[in-house]
């Protein structure tokens, strides 16, 4: 058998044994499944959130206005000026810098001294 003959054979099964078990069902048993299916079919007519378009202009708003912040802040944020940088790194790389490091406690102390004082 090929499967489109399996799937209209398993098709016809599962419609007997509903219709079977459909006509099983006692009066009150059927008003209860038609008051189900007439909800659901309700609900398949309530607005969506794109049919309020208030709430998404307010939504399209509000993430426009997020994106806008976020880029300003983004751009206007500047970086280290590369020559401080290149100047920073001249003064540590230096040879005389030796001299700094052997006075190292010297320089802690000043600096301990200056916050304190």
């Amino acid at each position: 058998m090929t499967t489109g003959n399996d799937d209209r054979e398993f098709i016809a099964k599962a419609k007997s044994i509903l219709d079977r078990s459909a006509d099983t069902l006692d009066a009150r048993q059927r008003a209860r499944l038609r008051a189900v299916r007439r909800a659901a079919l309700a609900q398949t007519d309530a607005p969506r959130f794109f049919a309020r378009p208030l709430l998404a202009l307010g939504a399209a708003a509000a993430l426009a206005t997020v994106g806008v912040i976020g880029l300003w802040t983004w751009q206007h944020s500047e970086p280290p000026p590369l020559a401080a940088t290149v100047e920073d790194a001249e003064l540590l790389f230096a040879a005389d810098n030796v001299e700094l490091y052997r006075h190292l406690e010297f320089y802690r102390w000043l600096a301990n001294k200056e916050r304190s004082g």
